[in-house]
């Protein structure tokens, strides 16, 4: 794959999480098509997303509009050791943090992203399989502990390795740390 190739559907990614983590929901018509889809895999109780959503203004509501309306200091990561592109699909592993609007509680999780581009000129994202592999959450009075090494990070791409370096070490975090 020529790297221009990859390095277009990065700033693409990038774009979606500027969108989702700053609210920003306009952001997405340089994302998704309009006919685009997006599956939702969750093997969390502690979130909820719809298991299938069609078209962007839908996927727009859901990702951006209502995620925004519930979480705030949101930092989302891509793991640069973990992107796998063929075909026009880009895969990769995650990682975000953020709190509870409404509780301060903290949240932070890991899964996988399955970006299907378009062929078309003007690419852009025509399916999107988020998974959801673990979140956990941790109780407001970590959220310094927490959040100042996330702001310290390459966002929103960054190594494994920075991601490890710079998880506070709370055992609530020892099993999500085991699978980074």
């Amino acid at each position: 794959m020529p790297n221009n190739q990859l390095q277009n559907y990065k700033r693409i990614i990038s774009r979606y999480i500027q969108a989702k983590d700053q609210n920003r929901p306009h952001l997405l018509t340089k994302v998704f098509s309009g006919n685009a889809q997006l599956q939702m895999q969750v093997n969390s109780e502690n979130i909820a997303f719809p298991s299938q959503t069609h078209g962007l203004q839908d996927i727009t509501q859901v990702l951006v509009k209502n995620f925004g309306q519930s979480y705030e200091n949101i930092y989302t990561f891509c793991i640069n050791e973990s992107v796998t592109v063929k075909n026009g699909l880009l895969k990769c592993q995650w990682l975000v943090g953020m709190s509870e609007r409404e509780t301060g509680s903290l949240r932070i999780g890991f899964g996988d992203y399955h970006w299907q581009f378009s062929t078309a000129d003007d690419v852009l994202v025509d399916s999107l399989m988020i998974k959801i592999e673990q979140m956990l959450v941790l109780s407001p009075e970590h959220q310094d502990a927490l959040m100042y090494p996330l702001e310290n990070l390459t966002y929103p791409w960054c190594s494994r390795q920075s991601l490890i370096d710079q998880l506070p070490d709370l055992t609530v975090l020892q099993p999500l740390k085991s699978v980074l």
